[in-house]
């Protein structure tokens, strides 16, 4: 068996310590971001209508907080929500990315982040100039 880079108490007690340490708010883009997914979603008929509610927002916007937790971030950003957004498709399967292979949430490079949100933005037909703009290497490293 292949040795684990953390065990499971020690991953326990990180989980704990950033669920009690930070509280991030989401920032305007990363809320522009979930919003237009929900909307998305609200529309698309491969999801049932008990996936439609306020509830889904509500768990969307919980997870682009926790992904922001685990990174030790006091503010949830478009990279946070980005993720949440593949993970959501790789659960929903709602054709966002056309039959082409979904994304994986580790990016190879900042490059390969910036063409995936750039994806995301342009599918759900926002302004991607809106995004452009966003300091992503200032996003994924800061900390609270």
């Amino acid at each position: 068996m292949e040795s684990q880079l953390w065990s499971t108490e020690m991953l326990r007690d990180y989980i704990n310590f950033v669920q009690r340490v930070f509280e991030p708010v989401v920032s305007e883009e990363a809320e522009l971001l979930i919003k237009s997914y929900y909307q998305y979603l609200r529309m698309n008929p491969k999801i049932c209508k008990d996936r439609k509610t306020v509830r889904m927002l509500e768990s969307l916007i919980r997870m682009t907080e926790a992904h922001s937790r685990l990174l030790m971030k006091s503010t949830a950003t478009v990279f946070d929500a980005v993720s949440v957004i593949i993970l959501m498709e790789h659960t929903l399967m709602t054709d966002l990315f056309h039959g082409d292979c979904l994304p994986s949430v580790l990016f190879e490079s900042l490059d390969h982040y910036r063409a995936v949100r750039n994806d995301i933005v342009y599918k759900l037909g926002l302004d991607i100039n809106a995004f452009e703009s966003y300091n992503e290497m200032k996003e994924t490293s800061r900390r609270s």
